[in-house]
């Protein structure tokens, strides 16, 4: 947690656990606690635009100083 190294996920492996947990579960909301999810502008935005899924999902956890018109 405190090293130098740092990875996002791949977007498109995140859609494919949402969708996992869609099917298993058949839940639509998701909650991800993550500080780091918007630090790479590229991910986040891969995120929204993997694919069009049903469902609702938060950041609550974003720092909003990293937010911009794209990332929102």
């Amino acid at each position: 947690m405190w090293g130098n190294f740092w990875s996002p996920c791949d977007p498109a492996k995140v859609v494919d656990e949402i969708e996992d947990y869609i099917n298993r579960y058949q839940t639509s909301n998701f909650i991800f606690s993550d500080l780091t999810a918007v630090i790479k502008k590229s991910a986040i935005i891969g995120f929204c635009e993997e694919k069009n899924l049903d469902i609702t999902w938060q950041l609550p956890t974003t720092r909003t100083e990293s937010l911009d018109k794209d990332t929102l």
